[in-house]
């Protein structure tokens, strides 16, 4: 259906939509999760003083222990941080972000 709309106008028009969209792209906000919002994911506190005691109680995590594989997660929050880093690039960053706090 686009591409019979594309091929259906000029070459001039088509030039200009595909510049607004790669001007309304540049204006998009990345999508960027908290560390709050990770930790509402996982079912725990997430006010800041909470998170900030729950990374300190739980680091530093030994070397070559993964974040998923942490002995303080439950079985479902070890899963969902599997996924996260897995199939959701923009849940990965945080979790990333969380992994080198814990380390």
């Amino acid at each position: 259906m686009m591409l019979a709309l594309l091929g259906s106008l000029s070459c001039e028009r088509c030039s200009t939509i595909f510049k607004e969209l790669i001007r309304l792209e540049s204006h998009m906000e990345p999508t960027v999760h908290p560390f709050a919002e990770l930790f509402d994911q996982l079912g725990l506190p997430s006010a800041e003083s909470e998170i900030r005691a729950f990374i300190d109680q739980h680091r530093p995590l030994p070397n070559g222990v993964k974040i998923t594989e942490a002995p303080f997660w439950t079985p479902s929050q070890a899963r969902l941080l599997k996924d996260l880093l897995l199939e959701d690039a923009d849940w990965a960053e945080v979790v990333d972000q969380l992994n080198l706090a814990l380390h």
